[in-house]
């Protein structure tokens, strides 16, 4: 057992629960945390991972803090355990044609080996024909955790290791341990950390010197990148594969329509969209209803909207095909937790909703803030949103000549002069917040808000604003309106150009 970080460096097997913490402005954050929606990569986390993982995690800085810690020697033998199969398997790959039936085989086989190695360790059910019951998956005779963390572990090292080098000038798409999606050229790659050496030479142990880690598979000018293993290409380049991932959509069309099937399907998709799955019927239900082995029909919602693995930030729209679509860059979450937040009120949100124009980004944007910032408020949230709160503390403090300023205009004259600056009131609204309590302090930080301020700047001036947004949220009011710019689309930066993919 041991605490010591640097006994995880260099070519050690080990592995240990770690409090870590990226420094600010980090990119790709490279350290794991298991969560209901898959692996994410906060700045700030704890969680397990293995010695390749914190080498690579402390060249860029990270803090690292072990709690429990442990490192393997290994074995004083020259045998290793399981390269026989592995050599077979890319030998009997190698000999016959790519994406062939008997080459597609072998890769099945090849990967049985993983997943041999951490089977039954998840605590998964499947149903036992022998007994007609659904039982936990026992362990197979070759099962260990360690040896299967330190298999995707190592992996996951020499993908953050090469995604830290990318440049600065360039971007990621989209990564899994199957390849990534980026901007950046080949030669701007660089493959010559300890943890990619280390791959390097295994690699080359198993097929010889002309052995390489990366190769590039497709080559586009464009490309949509929707969630997580749901890439499009809209416009390709000639002579070169097109990126098709399709999110667990299942056309229903020949193969090669596939591609203008779900750029069609994703550019005019609708909230709460039902497309028609066709699936093998399960085991359980070939055994019980003693059933052949066929295919049925069924009615899903379509979920093709961001899933949220990294914070969206400076939304813009970019022409694709015919049409127009909002595209975002993204960062890394700080936490866990501000990623789980967010997701979880935008799987309420996206229901009735998709994230497609700005005008859809400043719904979510005053949705989540409003169902997130004033709770315990004295303000209640209405159909109006961020808006509404604004409007009816304004209405209270303007019509009492309260929070620095002076009434000077009539009930008429105040609705009318709202509702031309895009505030929707009425007299009554005015006459209401005469009598109403004074309340401050409650209004979130949105566009539609720093909008409407702007605008009741101009006629109050001496407004005091701290009374009406909360002391936290007063730096990013201030950021927000000495911005050059009034509307949020205004203010985003140009859309990524993706010249060049590698995969």
């Amino acid at each position: 057992m041991t605490t010591n970080t640097a006994e995880f460096c260099g070519h050690v097997f080990g592995l240990a629960r770690v409090k870590f913490r990226f420094p600010y402005g980090t990119r790709y954050p490279s350290l794991p945390v298991r969560t209901g929606i898959g692996l994410l990569f906060p700045l700030t986390g704890e969680y397990f991972c293995t010695a390749p993982e914190i080498e690579v995690a402390l060249r860029m800085g990270c803090q690292i803090e072990i709690h429990q810690g442990v490192v393997i020697p290994w074995a004083d033998t020259t045998q290793r355990l399981f390269e026989p199969f592995v050599s077979q398997v890319r030998e009997k790959r190698q000999s016959y044609v790519k994406k062939s039936f008997e080459e597609l085989l072998w890769k099945e086989i090849g990967n049985s080996l993983y997943g041999k190695l951490a089977q039954g360790l998840r605590g998964k059910s499947a149903f036992d024909t022998s007994s007609g019951l659904s039982k936990p998956i026992e362990r197979s005779a070759i099962t260990n955790a360690f040896f299967a963390a330190h298999t995707t572990g190592l992996i996951r090292a020499v993908l953050g290791e090469v995604l830290a080098s990318i440049p600065a000038h360039r971007t990621v798409v989209s990564v899994t341990t199957d390849g990534f999606l980026t901007n950046a050229t080949y030669d701007e790659l660089v493959l010559t950390g300890p943890i990619c050496r280390r791959f390097q030479e295994l690699g080359e142990r198993l097929d010889g010197p002309g052995f390489r880690m990366l190769e590039q598979k497709h080559q586009v000018k464009q490309v949509i990148a929707m969630k997580t293993r749901g890439q499009l290409t809209p416009e390709g380049v000639e002579g070169q594969p097109q990126i098709l991932a399709k999110a667990g959509v299942k056309p229903p069309c020949s193969k090669e329509l596939h591609q203008a099937y779900m750029l069609d399907l994703y550019l005019k998709r609708t909230p709460g969209q039902k497309v028609e799955s066709d699936h093998l019927i399960s085991t359980t239900e070939m055994w019980i209803n003693e059933r052949d082995l066929v295919s049925v029909s069924r009615s899903k919602t379509l979920n093709l909207e961001f899933d949220f693995k990294r914070q969206p930030m400076l939304p813009s729209m970019q022409s694709v095909l015919d049409t127009e679509h909002i595209c975002f860059d993204t960062r890394p979450w700080p936490t866990v937790a501000a990623a789980m937040e967010q997701r979880v009120v935008f799987d309420n949100w996206r229901r009735t909703n998709c994230l497609k124009t700005l005008n859809d980004w400043e719904s979510w944007e005053d949705y989540f803030v409003c169902k997130t910032s004033i709770k315990g408020l004295p303000m209640r949230v209405t159909d109006e949103g961020s808006l509404g709160i604004l409007k009816r503390v304004f209405l209270r403090a303007y019509t009492q000549s309260a929070f620095g300023m002076t009434k000077t205009m009539g009930y008429d004259e105040l609705a009318e002069w709202l509702t031309v600056n895009g505030c929707p009131t009425s007299v009554d609204d005015c006459k209401s917040a005469k009598r109403a309590k004074l309340v401050g302090q409650c209004v979130p930080v949105t566009t539609r808000t720093v909008r409407l301020v702007r605008v009741i700047q101009q006629e109050c001036p001496g407004i005091e604003l701290g009374a009406l947004f909360k002391p936290d949220d007063m730096p990013q009011l201030q950021a927000r309106l000495n911005s050059a710019k009034t509307d949020m689309a205004q203010i985003t930066l140009d859309a990524p150009s993706h010249e060049v993919i590698t995969d």
